[in-house]
């Protein structure tokens, strides 16, 4: 596998779906992948295992050990075309504004980004500037 083709790879898998307690789809997906290079994959309690040649007595043995699940965010609350979510995961929420996100929901995935009430305007509402605890999402 050339370098661009493995970029790629590397690429389709990271962009998987799999928020932190729903990472089926993702384990899936790889499954997938490594059954083009090996009949030995299986899935355990949402992990993948893929086995690759013999193991041999006295031959070292190689472990590659990775994430599948992604850190993500959780709807809580909806109003006027805006979506109030909190975090699944770690993540530092002062990273969020304008960032682009993908709300999945029942009736399909909905494009959005990560916006805040700038601080300069903060005073027209008597509110106080952002603190990244609360984070709405404009789908569309």
């Amino acid at each position: 596998m050339n370098r661009e083709k493995l970029g790629s790879l590397i690429k389709e898998i990271s962009d998987l779906r799999g928020v932190s307690g729903d990472e089926a789809y993702a384990a899936g997906e790889c499954a997938a992948v490594l059954k083009n290079y090996t009949d030995n994959v299986e899935i355990k309690g949402g992990n993948v295992f893929a086995h690759f040649g013999k193991r041999c007595e006295g031959k070292p043995h190689v472990l590659i050990d990775a994430h599948i699940d992604r850190v993500g965010m959780i709807v809580t609350h909806s109003e006027k075309g805006f979506a109030k979510a909190d975090c699944i995961g770690g993540l530092d929420r002062r990273i969020f504004p304008a960032q682009r996100v993908t709300v999945h929901g029942e009736k399909g995935d909905i494009p959005g980004v990560i916006c805040t009430l700038p601080p300069h305007l903060a005073h027209l509402n008597n509110t106080p500037p952002p603190t990244g605890l609360a984070t709405w999402t404009n789908p569309g």
